[in-house]
């Protein structure tokens, strides 16, 4: 099972997926700008096109 943690900041959202032995298997970095909802759905739909999906 792979492990994800996401920051959304009020400048910058970041999110990372560790593999299960702690390797990293995705990052990402972008702008939040100015909205935190539109932001959390770009990564979702980031999460989702790597296969990192609920």
């Amino acid at each position: 099972m792979a492990g994800i943690g996401i920051d959304i900041g009020s400048t910058a959202t970041k999110a990372v997926v560790a593999d299960p032995s702690g390797a990293i298997a995705f990052n990402l970095a972008i702008p939040t700008g100015f909205s935190r909802v539109e932001v959390a759905e770009q990564v979702r739909c980031a999460l989702a096109c790597e296969g990192f999906e609920a």
